[in-house]
């Protein structure tokens, strides 16, 4: 069986409800399941968390899926909070060894490091915008000037 460990890293905050990442969230906990030859973990970030705790369902995951909206151009603070978090006191405890570099040459590799070799990562996001906000994103970071 597959260990799959999901990180649902939506909040409700201000007027998003977080119901998007609620509903992937349940459709992860619908699909993978032993029927469907699957074990699963989840983190739901709006809950206090242990850290040794989720060091441990790293360790343990085959596949790691996260899931997380986009505001302002970057992940929610509880995410990136939990992922300094839990990547910093898993450093040395089975997750990485180091950030890449070798002490024959420490200028190369950095940040060539990797989460448990042989597991996989994916990473869902929203920025719930439509395909013409994605259009006009690009034009403003490209400099075309919109009109």
């Amino acid at each position: 069986m597959k260990k799959i460990f999901v990180i649902n890293g939506g909040k409700k905050f201000a007027h998003s409800k977080g119901k998007l990442n609620e509903t992937i969230t349940q459709w992860d906990k619908d699909f993978f399941n032993v029927q469907n030859g699957f074990e699963l973990q989840f983190t739901e970030l709006s809950i206090p968390y242990e850290t040794n705790v989720e060091i441990e369902k790293f360790l343990w995951a085959d596949v790691i899926i996260y899931h997380f909206p986009i505001w302002w151009m970057y992940i929610p603070f509880q995410l990136k909070e939990y992922l300094d978090n839990v990547l910093t006191a898993g450093h040395r405890k089975g997750m990485y060894y180091s950030d890449g570099r070798k002490a024959e040459n420490p200028q190369r590799n950095y940040g060539h490091w990797r989460i448990n070799a042989g597991h996989k990562i994916y990473g869902y996001d929203d920025m719930e915008c439509t395909r013409n906000g994605f259009y006009t994103a690009r034009r403003i970071l490209s400099g075309t000037q919109c009109r």
